[in-house]
């Protein structure tokens, strides 16, 4: 691979590793959310999830309105079938770092630390390369580091497809008893 293909291949990886993790924790957080699972039923994440907003609001408003309506998410929705605001559940922040994914991960209910051991491949040989590339900076990678990166990131996008699927399939979107 010459260095242009090598630059190339780097930025579609990291699209590649972008546009997966949003999208299959985006799919995931939709599937919960079209289950209507009560929210009395729903494990502390996708609570969260449910709730988010609410504690927004009530901070930003002097308002009783605000206030009141945690009181009745509390007291009446609970029992109800939840409503996932899917769109805006997960995030990349257009720079999946490792924070940024251990924040996702978090947030639909998964085991980061599978993850912890490739924080500095994600963040200094994906991340900061890919970086380079789009701020026109020269990117010293070699076909052999290239090949490396790229099956390690597919490795963990394999680990996340993993995780998500194996989590729909136990229902671990609901309180665990």
């Amino acid at each position: 691979m010459n260095d242009l293909s090598i630059r190339s291949a780097v930025a579609l990886l990291y699209a590649h590793w972008e546009g997966f993790i949003r999208g299959a924790a985006s799919a995931y957080v939709e599937f919960v959310s079209r289950l209507q699972v009560p929210c009395e039923q729903l494990s502390d994440n996708f609570l969260a999830i449910a709730s988010r907003s609410l504690p927004r609001d009530a901070t930003e408003s002097r308002r009783i309105k605000s206030h009141v309506a945690i009181v009745e998410f509390v007291r009446q929705r609970m029992t109800g079938r939840s409503n996932l605001a899917f769109g805006s559940a997960v995030s990349t922040q257009s720079n999946l770092n490792s924070g940024v994914l251990q924040d996702i991960i978090l947030t639909i209910g998964l085991e980061y630390a599978p993850y912890e051991t490739k924080e500095k491949l994600i963040d200094e040989r994906l991340l900061r390369s890919r970086n380079s590339i789009a701020n026109g900076q020269y990117l010293t990678m070699d076909t052999t580091e290239y090949v490396e990166l790229h099956e390690e990131i597919q490795s963990l996008v394999q680990l996340f497809y993993n995780q998500v699927d194996n989590a729909a399939q136990t229902s671990a979107y609901r309180v665990q008893a």
